[in-house]
């Protein structure tokens, strides 16, 4: 008879509880003793112990997890979870909400306006038009409850302080969803603009290039937002039962950092796992953590292909089994790219990670007017904070493209592939911009995007070793870099096939 779920799921953390048994809690001691007797079969879950146990940080206790009103996860089809909204926020409770903290008078109450603008994965966000300004109200699932609300507040004032990107000021916040509009809220300056994307096509080349130029004097800025740890950003008063913590962080004064709120440590039921959340004094532990969030995910996926009604077929069972075998090699070969001996001179520092088109809000004539989408903003390690923004990730082309060698339709017009290809060419010319300059504005950024290319490779290896059409290209990558082999880039060969 084949085990239940729930005996499958818990198999790793029942293994660990009595491999500590076995071996004593001290993790020193579980790393000194012979386990070489202990069936390979189980080596995942060691890595993943002693790894996290290395980084002492990680284990700190941390609240109990709080209720989620009004959050769901569905599957859709055969794709990955998704957030969904069990209830919907009232819009006139949250004008009701927005117009009592601006302070409007009856009669401005009467001119304002409130106007549902779009939805995000977690988000809705409304515009407030009134006699003092224009304002977002966001209103947000709790996916992170308390900890994400009170992040991203955090990381727009440090980065509004002590950083040149436009951001919106935060007005006012609720982190819990004891409130009449019964979700998290915030309350902010609404940015001006409009999204890169709409007018990418229609801007000059100078503005592109200009663009280019005011991203890297941000990028540099946030470099120079450094702590001691990996984790998130929060204000002391924000989480109180958090402020009697050290603050030596590199931070200043009214500002902690804690757990980290990341969508690997959140997504679904992410969050009820007790697998630590930080702050990691290194990436190993960090590491470590993800790829024990990607294993519960296998080992959840391979239980489920037992239970009668399951329609998954061979194929979906030898993936998943890929996927374990995949993850384990990382695991193991997280000593490798980061040396125990290394941890100690570790850095991190903030990084907006997801710098595309839609994030930069520019005018008409491609000036930025603001960065958007700050949550879960985290302090990460230097390998991952010296990569290229997404904005301008993609194939090198250093030939430009001539109109002479593509077809024509019948209406005369060039064929799809030379405007493809022109912006390929673009897209080189704007990353060896960004370069040129960061060399100039931030050295030590440029030194350390040269110094890490193998630690970002594993650190992405690690993100993407559960997707389909990267596992055989990983794996291939992996087994160079065990065998000493010399090779491209992971990263650059997935964006150039």
């Amino acid at each position: 008879m084949a085990p239940r779920k729930a005996e499958l799921v818990l198999l790793s953390s029942l293994v660990l509880s009595k491999f500590k048994e076995v071996f004593n809690t001290d993790s020193s001691t579980l790393r000194t003793k012979n386990i070489s007797r202990v069936t390979a079969h189980f080596s995942p879950c060691i890595i993943i112990y002693t790894s996290i146990m290395e980084d002492k940080s990680a284990c700190i206790d941390r609240p109990v997890m709080e209720s989620q009103p009004g959050l769901e996860w569905v599957r859709p089809s055969f794709w990955a979870p998704e957030p969904r909204w069990t209830k919907e926020p009232d819009m006139n409770v949250v004008a009701k909400t927005a117009y009592c903290l601006l302070g409007l008078s009856a009669a401005d109450v009467e001119n304002a306006t409130i106007e549902f603008i779009n939805s995000g994965a977690f988000n809705k966000l409304y515009r407030i038009t009134c006699s003092c300004g224009t304002f977002a109200m966001r209103v947000t699932l709790p996916v992170d409850p308390r900890f994400k609300t009170s992040s991203e507040a955090a990381v727009l004032d440090i980065v509004s302080k002590y950083t040149s990107s436009p951001v919106p000021k935060v007005i006012a916040l609720d982190n819990s969803h004891d409130n009449e509009i019964g979700f998290e809220w915030m309350l902010m300056d609404f940015m001006p603009g409009t999204g890169l994307k709409d007018v990418w096509e229609t801007i000059t080349w100078s503005a592109k290039c200009k663009l280019v130029e005011r991203i890297v004097d941000i990028t540099a800025d946030l470099f120079r937002v450094q702590c001691n740890s990996i984790g998130n950003i929060y204000r002391s008063a924000d989480l109180p039962e958090t402020s009697a913590r050290p603050a030596e962080n590199g931070l200043p004064p009214g500002y902690i950092l804690d757990r980290i709120v990341s969508m690997a440590f959140f997504w679904e039921n992410h969050i009820t796992l007790d697998i630590p959340r930080g702050p990691f004094h290194s990436s190993s532990g960090w590491l470590s953590a993800i790829l024990a969030h990607k294993k519960y995910d296998s080992d959840l996926a391979l239980a489920s292909q037992d239970e009668p009604d399951n329609d998954s077929d061979a194929d979906d069972e030898d993936e998943d089994e890929v996927t374990q075998i995949l993850i384990e090699r990382l695991l193991q070969t997280i000593p490798k790219i980061f040396p125990p001996t290394e941890i100690a001179n570790e850095r991190f520092a903030l990084h907006h990670d997801d710098m595309h088109q839609e994030n930069l809000m520019v005018d008409a004539f491609g000036e930025l007017t603001a960065l958007v989408d700050w949550e879960c903003v985290s302090v990460v390690p230097m390998w991952k904070v010296c990569q290229l923004p997404s904005l301008l990730a993609g194939r090198e082309r250093s030939d430009e493209p001539q109109p002479e060698n593509y077809s024509r339709n019948d209406d005369g017009e060039l064929d799809e592939g030379y405007g493809e290809h022109l912006e390929e060419y673009n897209m080189t010319r704007l990353r060896e911009l960004f370069f040129e300059r960061m060399e100039i504005v931030e050295p030590r950024w440029m030194a350390e995007i040269r110094a890490s290319e193998v630690k970002a490779d594993f650190g992405w290896a690690v993100d993407n070793c559960d997707t389909p059409f990267c596992r055989g290209r990983i794996r291939e990558w992996l087994e160079n870099i065990i065998a000493g082999v010399e090779q491209p880039g992971l990263r650059y060969t997935m964006t150039q096939e």
